[in-house]
Formats: structure tokens, sequence, C-alpha cells
């Protein structure tokens, strides 16, 4: 990652996308183990859960949009629930990578290369917008939520998963239990998320956006809900939507999920 000085919000996001681009790989790996195992089912079940609370039980194919998509996870799953998807993110790594996967899962979706901030969609282009683990790592999150729900036709939904990550950095308490979780690994005998090559790197990156000092979702729902339109908080989610080693490498961090109802005016 270069050695930059941040001066503003688009050095930050460059440097971010070098990050993400340099994790790319090693994370695409992760995705497609999710993609084979139990994580398939369990996100497959919760988009169909979302979207009949939402649309109701009878609504046809729906023009989905994928913000931080990654290697294609979501974009892979939702594709093949039946869905029209759209892909973005900053890293041209791993939008290389989420070609790939898509390929091998056999599904046609746009992948493309774009500023989560600043999309390049007209207005109320999508019924449904997707994301998971992006808000917290953005520079500037309000303008990123309503450049989400411009792109959202009027009655849209907006899905965001999520979680406080980082948030031990600045606060001791947290650190404490972030520390334990670090153990409960060893102990349980599995993968530690946090053990590898650019753990620095992410830390110095966290320490530098806004999200990562404020607890959440209670943030999220102020803001959405000074814009006019309703949201529904789950700070909970992780309990359903996590697996067993994600809960035990993220049990001081809980998953939280933030469904938001586009105002019809």
């Amino acid at each position: 990652m270069k050695n930059t000085v941040l001066n503003s919000n688009e050095d930050f996001k460059e440097i971010n996308a070098d990050y993400w681009t340099e994790r790319s790989e090693t994370y695409s790996d992760k995705i497609i183990h999710q993609l084979e195992g139990e994580a398939y089912k369990i996100w497959a079940s919760e988009f169909s859960r979302q979207f009949v609370e939402h649309f109701g039980p009878k609504f046809d194919s729906l023009k989905v949009l994928d913000c931080g998509c990654g290697p294609g996870f979501f974009s892979i799953v939702l594709s093949q629930l039946g869905h029209t998807l759209t892909g973005i993110d900053i890293s041209q790594g791993m939008i290389e990578h989420a070609k790939s996967n898509v390929k091998k899962a056999s599904v046609d979706l746009k992948l493309i290369q774009m500023d989560a901030q600043a999309l390049n969609f007209e207005d109320e282009s999508f019924d449904v917008l997707v994301t998971r683990n992006l808000t917290w790592n953005l520079p500037d999150p309000k303008a990123a939520y309503k450049e989400w729900l411009r792109v959202l036709k009027p009655g849209g939904l907006l899905l965001n998963y999520d979680a406080n990550w980082y948030n031990f950095l600045f606060d001791d308490a947290l650190k404490e239990a972030f520390i334990q979780d670090r153990k409960n690994t060893v102990n349980e005998g599995v993968e530690d998320f946090y053990a590898y090559k650019h753990s620095d790197e992410m830390e110095d990156l966290a320490r530098r956006v806004p999200l990562s000092k404020i607890h959440r979702p209670k943030w999220d729902k102020n803001f959405i809900e000074s814009l006019g339109h309703s949201v529904k908080v789950d700070e909970c989610a992780g309990d359903y939507l996590w697996t067993e080693v994600e809960k035990v490498n993220s049990a001081s961090t809980p998953l939280f999920s933030i469904a938001i109802r586009k105002s019809d005016t």
C-alpha cells in the first residue's frame, strides 16, 4: 500500500482501493468457501425473507445493486435466486476476482469498478440495494447513504449489514474483549480472521474513517430517519446470519442489519 499522507477523501479512496486490491485474492478464497458452504444457504434464506417481508409474497425478478460487492458473494447468491444484479466495488482487484467467481458460478450479471459514494447510475434505477461490511470503511458515509437512496426507486429496499468494526481501537473495554476473541479462536481451534498479513495497514485505515469511532447502528438510524425514510434495525443479526466460526471470531463485534424503506415521496 502506498505510504501517502492523506490530505483528502480522494487520497483515502485511492489508498483504500489499493489496500483492498492487495487483499482481494485471499478475500476471494474466503468468499468461494462461503459459496460452497453453510453461509450460502444462510444468506439466500435471509434475502428471500427480507424481500417477502418488504414486497409481499408475490414479486417479479428484482433489479438489485450490490454496493461494495468484493469478490461477488452477494451478487452471485442473489443472481442465483433469480434477480438482476449489478455489483460495484472501488477495488479493481475485487472486481477482477468477482468476474472470475461469477464465471465459475455460471451466472450473468454486471460488475463495475465504481465508488459507492458517487454512483454513476440514474435516479430510481434499482428496486433493492444490498451492502455488507462497507459503510464503516467509508470516509463520507452520509454521502454514501444519500447516493444509495437516490438510485433506489420509491418504496425500494436498502439492506445494510455491518458491525462496529475497529471500535476497539478507541475503547479499552472493547480492546480487551477483542483480545479475548483472539484467544477464543485458539481455544476453539478455528481460523483467526484477524491474523493476516495486512492487519496493521487495516488498523491504520480504520483510524482515519469516522464510523470507527461511533457506536452503531443508532447513528445510521438517526441519519436515515432525518432524511425522511423508515428504518428497521436488528442488532442481533449475527445470531442467525453468522456461522459458528464467525461468531467465535467476532463475539465482541456483533453483526447488525439495517433495513430501510425509501419514502414514496
